[in-house]
């Protein structure tokens, strides 16, 4: 492969390929490549979803909606006219 990040991200896949082929239960064909793939998706997904804490900060700040306080505009505070 020439391409290092793209090398990177299927690296996950390559070192469960790796295992597998030292302990004789290699997957070739489809299965090789669902392996590569699939450990791979596994591996960033986790590591994606496991900093989420030290990303929430910064999505916190950007999904910060202020609702105003209610003026007695609200529909449920107007009287009926069938009271």
């Amino acid at each position: 492969m020439d391409n290092l990040p793209a090398f990177i991200m299927i690296a996950p896949g390559y070192l469960v390929q790796a295992w597998l082929f030292e302990t004789h239960r290699a997957l070739g064909g489809f299965g090789y490549q669902v392996t590569m793939v699939g450990v791979s998706a596994l591996v960033w997904s986790l590591l994606i979803l496991s900093a989420h804490p030290w990303l929430s900060g910064s999505f916190d700040a950007l999904c910060d909606v202020r609702v105003p306080p209610n003026k007695g505009n609200n529909i449920l505070d107007t009287p009926s006219p069938l009271t």
